[in-house]
């Protein structure tokens, strides 16, 4: 998922599998529901993103990952299930420091929630919420004669590593 603040939000779905069976008709047995726009763009800069502390963010990426996995079965050519790994996930985010909440929560290593609402020029939404991330490799270049920039890559995991919802306007 790459958000950036000027230009298109882009998100790149991978898939696994089992049980493939060709229809003889058009109609998909799933993926249909919710049927949200395809031709509406979402841009950045309509893009909500949320953190423990203040701050304006103007870019975030993230890649998460669940190790799943489909065993060969002696006797079929189908798999009983997909079998899923722990969910695990990186990324990068970069904002102008509004208050010292961001560095505290960075200093004392502590995990936070990440929001980041996705909305197209329609009003409907994607939200993804990254839970246990630890903001890593913090950095914050003093004395810069501009905004105070501040970058930092992070980590999530867990049982419930990341949350995808969306809304219709």
């Amino acid at each position: 998922v790459k958000v950036p603040a000027a230009g298109m939000v882009t998100v790149d779905w991978g898939l696994l599998g089992r049980n493939v069976i060709p229809l003889v008709t058009g109609a998909s047995p799933s993926l249909t529901s919710p049927t949200l726009s395809t031709a509406e763009p979402m841009a950045g800069i309509d893009s909500v993103i949320t953190i423990a502390g203040g701050a304006s963010y103007s870019a975030i990426d993230f890649d998460a990952t669940r190790s799943g996995a489909i065993e060969p079965v002696i006797g079929t050519p189908l798999s009983p299930d997909v079998y899923d790994g722990p969910a695990k996930g990186s990324g990068s985010i970069t904002g102008t420091l509004e208050t010292l909440a961001m560095l505290t929560a960075a200093e004392a290593d502590a995990a936070v929630t990440v929001t980041v609402k996705c909305v197209d020029s329609a009003g409907q939404n994607v939200t993804f919420a990254l839970a246990n991330v630890q903001l890593l490799d913090f950095t914050l270049p003093l004395g810069a004669p501009t905004a105070m920039l501040f970058t930092s890559k992070f980590s999530f995991g867990g049982a419930t590593a990341m949350t995808i919802t969306n809304a219709a306007a």
